[in-house]
């Protein structure tokens, strides 16, 4: 039996508070009919897996992480390849959100980020342990969570799904041409927002008290950068917009009291 890998929250440790991590080895999974088998190439670090390593989130260990997946399909299910030609082994692959219930209203209605029954913890078939999986060598997907990718190398795919969620928030907040949109944070997220409200022909701000941070937004094209440790944010915002003030905020960080 051929064996994959798996990096693997095991517990945590009673000194640091932070997650033990091990790698582990587990068979491969055989593909169920109705499934598709990919071969992870590339998983991005969410903070959300930097949490759990910190100890900032808690889960039920053991638990696998990683869901930011880039890969290649090495196996399609039967009943997946009688209903449609449209997957083949060597299709390049994202894989979409794997754990909303698809059953509830938010679900039916395309909101599956609003699921009402969200569940980080549950077990995906074909992995040993709880957890959304990608930070194991293989995974096994329904085809509607699957979406090839072309013209891009696997690192710069895995980007796909933060930038979904990028794309979201946008469109939800719908600037428009000659809007201001102020972005609360320069990390990964922030710079996201900030290409897409760019495109979005946005006069854009870009907050953050990390300089190096304010720095490339400012390389990548953001308006105007502000470090609210320096200057007072909502004067400067006052200035810059000559007292309009913002027509967009976007909170990129996992701070509840920057709200």
């Amino acid at each position: 039996m051929k064996m994959m890998r798996s990096i693997v929250f095991t517990g945590k440790d009673s000194m640091t508070g932070k997650s033990t991590v091990e790698i582990q080895e587990f068979d491969v999974p055989l593909c169920d009919p109705d499934k598709l088998l990919v071969h992870v190439q590339t998983c991005g670090l969410c903070t959300y897996e930097q949490r759990v390593y910190s100890g900032v989130h808690n889960v039920q260990y053991p638990f696998i992480g990683g869901h930011e997946v880039a890969g290649e399909i090495v196996a399609v299910g039967e009943e997946v390849a009688q209903k449609s030609d449209e997957w083949h082994v060597g299709d390049k692959v994202v894989v979409g959100v794997t754990l909303p219930c698809r059953s509830c209203k938010e679900c039916k209605c395309g909101e599956e980020q609003s699921c009402e029954s969200f569940d980080i913890p549950k077990k995906l078939p074909g992995q040993p342990y709880l957890g959304s999986g990608g930070l194991s060598e293989y995974m096994m997907q329904d085809p509607e969570c699957v979406f090839k990718y072309y013209d891009v190398d696997s690192v710069e795919a895995c980007l796909t799904e933060p930038l979904s969620c990028v794309l979201h928030s946008v469109e939800t907040a719908d600037p428009q041409f000659g809007d201001t949109a102020v972005i609360v944070g320069a990390g990964i997220m922030g710079m996201l927002h900030l290409e897409l409200c760019l495109r979005k022909g946005t006069n854009t701000i870009v907050i953050d008290m990390n300089e190096e941070r304010l720095a490339f937004a400012k390389e990548v094209g953001a308006n105007h950068v502000i470090n609210p440790d320096k200057v007072d944010a909502v004067a400067e915002i006052d200035r810059i917009t000559r007292g309009h003030k913002a027509d967009v905020v976007f909170d990129t960080t996992p701070i509840a009291k920057v709200v």
